[in-house]
């Protein structure tokens, strides 16, 4: 059980001093497409296999694919092509929601008393769907990213990359990501909570360096932050217990 084995993070929960961050991982537990998936869906398009070869497609990571293919789907006309393969990615599997996603949640739930922020970095609406977790406000537009619009005295999911209800604004591209990560507005807001909360991590790679250089920036001795990841020796828990002041488990 996830509380269980964060003994170490329940001072700050106490104080209600605890955000929640979650990434693709708890997504992908419903059944929503991984950003190989994505990568793999658009190779396959007649146009982009009609350019691409397959014996060049290692060279590049699946962010550049990913907006290789949005611009040459745009520039052929096949625009709708794109989003309508983009929204498999946050589309999940009825059977995987209720069987994987949905008692996650429920353990998540338990934890008391319940962090009023959560940050994540998914598009999908699937945390909203459980109902399982009361969230009084959902923020996905940039201006929404402000010091302002965080309330202790309830639960609010900041979808910081963007969100359904304005899919065509999320951040499917590296080009968009690097345009928000540039913004001061939305950088403080994010330097803000890893300065003042403790972060619990969940389902979220940390490979992100725009991420990890506002946790560096704003680092803070007295605030450790905690991932738990599925046991994969691709991460090096020194390297981020010592740069991130974060514990990680697997």
């Amino acid at each position: 059980m996830i509380e269980d084995e964060l003994n170490e993070i329940l001072p700050y929960i106490e104080k209600n001093e605890c955000a929640l961050f979650i990434g693709a991982g708890v997504s992908a537990l419903a059944g929503c497409y991984t950003w190989d998936s994505f990568t793999q869906k658009l190779l396959e398009h007649d146009i982009i296999r009609s350019i691409i070869k397959k014996e060049d497609i290692k060279r590049f990571s699946n962010e550049e694919i990913i907006e290789f293919c949005k611009q040459t789907l745009c520039k052929n006309g096949y625009e709708n092509d794109f989003w309508g393969i983009a929204r498999l990615i946050i589309t999940p599997d009825p059977s995987k929601f209720e069987q994987k996603y949905l008692p996650l949640v429920k353990e998540i739930k338990k934890i008391k008393p319940f962090p009023h922020i959560i940050i994540t970095t998914n598009i999908d609406n699937c945390l909203e769907q459980t109902k399982i977790v009361k969230l009084n406000r959902i923020f996905y537009e940039l201006n929404d990213f402000i010091i302002d619009n965080i309330n202790k005295n309830e639960t609010s999911v900041f979808h910081i990359h963007g969100y359904i209800e304005n899919f065509r604004k999320s951040l499917l591209t590296r080009s968009m990501y690097l345009q928000r990560y540039k913004d001061s507005k939305f950088k403080e807001f994010l330097g803000y909570i890893f300065s003042n909360y403790s972060v619990l991590f969940l389902g979220y790679s940390l490979r992100d360096q725009e991420i990890k250089d506002i946790i560096l920036e704003n680092k803070d001795e007295r605030k450790k932050h905690f991932a738990l990841f599925p046991d994969d020796e691709s991460y090096q828990p020194e390297i981020f217990l010592d740069m991130y002041n974060c514990l990680l488990y697997t």
